[in-house]
């Protein structure tokens, strides 16, 4: 079945910070994900009630729920809870990716479900895109950086790969889904790893 969403997130406002980040670094590694900010031209002027009803049960392969003290009080967030719910019901596979933020947790989701730590929205992220995309490794494109270009510290900010070196005075970001494009296209080595080697 062909879904419009890779994955719909589901979180309380309060949590929006951590929420946008992991947002930003799934789009970046290209996950089609529905995050209410994204869409403000489509929301405007619709029933809201409705159309998240069909966003969580009929136009998402995933639904992220962002498991929170805050999500658990607010009343929006248990009638997005309800129909992830009952589409979670309906099918044999995963649906519903639960991610704690702090301790709390909800009767609508079983204790022996596995979930993730809200830890880092890099690696919420990057896990989440692992389930959307199993081939995706970020890991082993930041490994094959690193051993040939063991002066430069390397890094991840955000949604951004990040080079520097002290010795060469040089500082620089780039997106991570335009790092992970040129791994996918075997041209890490001549775009990055050779310009940094060979002597001006």
């Amino acid at each position: 079945m062909t879904y419009e969403y890779d994955v719909a997130l589901s979180f309380a406002g309060e949590d929006r910070k951590f929420v946008e980040e992991c947002a930003e670094i799934l789009r970046s590694l290209n996950i089609n994900v529905f995050y209410d900010n994204y869409e403000k031209d489509v929301l405007l002027g619709k029933n809201l009630y409705n159309y998240l009803v069909d966003i969580y049960q009929n136009r998402a392969r995933f639904a992220v729920v962002f498991v929170s003290k805050s999500y658990k009080e607010k009343r929006w967030t248990k009638h997005e809870l309800e129909y992830i719910t009952a589409r979670k019901f309906k099918q044999d596979e995963e649906y519903l990716l639960p991610v704690k933020l702090d301790q709390t947790e909800l009767d609508e989701i079983p204790l022996t479900t596995g979930y993730l730590q809200g830890d880092a929205p890099i690696n919420v992220a990057v896990t989440i895109a692992k389930k959307v995309n199993p081939k995706l490794d970020l890991e082993l494109m930041l490994s094959e950086l690193k051993y040939h270009l063991p002066n430069y510290e390397i890094s991840i900010s955000g949604s951004e790969v990040c080079f520097a070196c002290q010795q060469e005075d040089f500082y620089a970001t780039y997106p991570i889904g335009f790092m992970m494009e040129l791994y996918r296209q075997d041209l890490i080595e001549r775009a990055f790893i050779l310009p940094a080697i060979v002597p001006n």
